[in-house]
């Protein structure tokens, strides 16, 4: 978590911390976005639709997992991400979104 002291933030603020810095970028905005209309995506498939390299695809991935955002399920030559449940219910709360129940 770079330079943030954990033992001097409670739990909830870190989450939070998290959360938030994964909706810092509009490339993640759009992907959850896609995960509300499609709710699974491949990778290849995210890489298309947002016209960047897997690279970038995973880097961003990667900032959403770690706010415990996302489910990543990995296969041969690809995965398949999707919101988890504490993913639509931060995302409810930041972005304010129409999810599914």
């Amino acid at each position: 978590m770079g330079s943030i002291k954990s033992n001097q933030y409670t739990t909830e603020e870190t989450n939070l911390f998290l959360t938030t810095r994964a909706f810092a970028h509009p490339a993640r905005i759009r992907m959850v976005k896609l995960f509300q209309d499609k709710m699974e995506l491949r990778n290849t498939d995210l890489c298309k639709e947002l016209n960047l390299s897997k690279a970038s695809v995973k880097g961003h991935l990667q900032m959403l997992k770690d706010a415990n955002l996302i489910s990543v399920e990995y296969l041969t030559h690809c995965y398949i991400v999707s919101l988890n449940e504490k993913g639509i219910e931060n995302t409810r709360m930041i972005l304010n979104l129409e999810l599914p129940e």
